[in-house]
């Protein structure tokens, strides 16, 4: 069961997202239609996507013990902490112990079919 604080602060972090949002797309306008230059409006801007940037990282990453936790380091399968992360050849980051368990079990599978055609003949 989700806790109260978690549903109650997700809406209020999207509309502070969109209203950000609505004030650097104004800021970027300012700056690119009516050439105004000024460092309090680049400073405005570049404070924004700074809060921007925290707001995306705090979306995407699992806080344990006071930890920021990113979600890469979060296995996609078991939904826990990866202890002994593996980068695949297709980019994917997977725990060891899964990597191996799917690898043991195809070559399993290839044993079996190997030794069915040696019986067969």
């Amino acid at each position: 069961m989700a806790e109260a604080g978690v549903l109650e602060t997700m809406p209020r972090t999207m509309t502070k997202e969109t209203e950000l949002k609505k004030e650097l797309e104004k800021l970027v306008k300012t700056i690119l239609v009516e050439e105004d230059y000024r460092v309090e409006v680049t400073d405005e801007a570049m404070r924004i996507l700074s809060v921007l940037k925290e707001l995306k990282f705090k979306k995407s990453s699992k806080v344990v013990d006071n930890t920021v936790i990113p979600a890469e380091f979060i296995c996609p399968i078991s939904k826990k902490i990866m202890n002994d992360p593996v980068v695949l050849a297709t980019g994917q980051v997977r725990p060891r112990k899964f990597v191996f368990f799917t690898l043991f079990m195809h070559l399993g599978f290839l044993f079996l079919y190997f030794f069915w055609i040696l019986r067969v003949v």
